[in-house]
């Protein structure tokens, strides 16, 4: 199925043929939640580039609950499209791909992706995300949002550290967010092939990855308030999740692999809105600890003979050592050495078989909660500044040891 067959229907009612500005929000289901997003972007078009032709486009997964006619229906003084894949297709890769695909047939200047399901979005972060491109400053633009500090630990603990370390750019925030693209990004992004998944973390994380290896200009926008949006059935679920996410970005390094073992260091990324004035402080987000230490020794004891098939035998006596000692009541200890190397074992033994890589992120799921635990407790006493250099200092363990990576993986693909 060629790019342009994954648009199986076009509403298109003012017929709008061309744009300078283009917002996707990206939708399965979301007819109850649509029209706030809509309304609110098209509130920072109209308010930000008055003087600009900007349009709106539903890119959505055929939903059956009524989410085109929501959309259709929210009062805007912009123009609205939606765009549906095919029936029986779903996922956003698919809505991205249908994104990019509508964006260069407009001919837009600048695309800005956002989700049908948030709930508190802001018109200030149209501006915040299009102005950096606008200025032509960057090409790429990825959000830093307003976080609680036990908030987003798959960005902190796994996406930020690890993709720093394949690509060397330092963005902190990658998947599952909103981001905006110049028309030179748009025509690389409409030619690649975005998988259809469950929460969007290979399209999310794709986009980087071309924009990186594209050479873009890249930057990041803080937004100002925290991102909220509505519950999934994976939130509650961090294994689960976790297991996503992973496995996500395995898949990457393997799409990859010719280009990433190349790069020898990371580089700081230009924030845009730096100096201004924080609005609203973040929900409190609670983590119930005694239930992750269950999960880890748990899921632990189920992948401890995984652990012993997959890793070296020096790394599969850490690991049953850590589970041993949680076993009896400990609370697990897996320091961020222990976990950087989990990871990068996990990555490797699934280079060329698929299988194998599922087999490596559900072993790798309990080490990730022991990681989320000892984080906590490292963290516990840190104000905002702190926090902030250990994540720098947990990136730059991966970053260092980059040469271990580059090792295991030449061991098990050869090149």
């Amino acid at each position: 199925m060629t790019r342009d067959e994954l648009v199986a229907e076009i509403v298109n009612p003012a017929g709008i043929a061309e744009a300078d500005l283009a917002v996707a929000v990206i939708s399965r289901h979301e007819a109850g939640r649509i029209a706030l997003p809509t309304m609110k972007a098209a509130l920072g078009l109209s308010r930000a580039y008055p003087e600009l032709k900007a349009v709106l486009i539903n890119c959505d997964n055929a939903s059956r609950d009524g989410t085109r006619e929501a959309f259709l229906a929210a009062e805007t003084e912009v123009p609205l499209i939606y765009v549906s894949s095919p029936p029986g297709l779903a996922g956003r890769g698919l809505n991205i791909q249908n994104a990019m695909t509508m964006a260069d047939r407009l001919r837009v200047k600048a695309l800005a992706v956002v989700d049908a399901n948030l709930t508190n979005i802001k018109a200030l972060w149209i501006k915040s995300l299009f102005d950096p491109i606008l200025k032509q400053d960057a090409e790429y633009v990825s959000p830093i949002y307003v976080r609680h500090r036990h908030e987003a630990p798959l960005s902190r603990r796994l996406a930020y550290p690890l993709l720093r370390t394949l690509f060397g750019r330092r963005v902190l925030e990658t998947i599952g967010v909103d981001h905006a693209f110049d028309r030179r990004l748009i025509k690389v992004y409409k030619d690649a092939a975005f998988e259809a998944d469950d929460r969007g973390f290979r399209a999310d994380l794709k986009l980087l990855a071309l924009a990186v290896m594209n050479r873009a200009r890249i930057c990041q926008a803080l937004m100002l308030y925290p991102r909220l949006s509505a519950a999934n059935p994976m939130d509650g679920d961090l294994p689960r999740a976790f297991r996503h996410t992973a496995r996500a970005l395995f898949d990457l390094m393997a799409e990859t692999r010719d280009y990433w073992p190349g790069v020898s260091r990371s580089r700081p990324t230009a924030l845009a809105g730096a100096d201004e004035e924080i609005k609203n402080p973040p929900p409190q987000v609670e983590v119930d600890q005694a239930r992750l230490a269950a999960q880890f020794a748990e899921l632990g004891r189920e992948q401890e003979a995984a652990w012993g098939r997959l890793f070296s035998p020096s790394l599969a006596g850490e690991l049953r050592r850590t589970l041993a000692a949680a076993v009896q009541g400990e609370a697990p200890r897996v320091p961020r050495d222990l976990w950087r190397a989990s990871l990068f074992e996990a990555s490797a033994v699934g280079a060329r078989d698929e299988a194998v890589r599922d087999e490596a992120v559900a072993a790798l799921a309990p080490v990730f909660l022991g990681r989320c635990l000892a984080g906590l407790e490292e963290d516990q006493d840190s104000n905002i500044r702190q926090l902030n250099a250990q994540v720098e200092a947990e990136a730059h363990c991966f970053e260092t040891a980059k040469p271990e990576l580059t090792a295991l993986w030449r061991q098990r693909v050869g090149s």
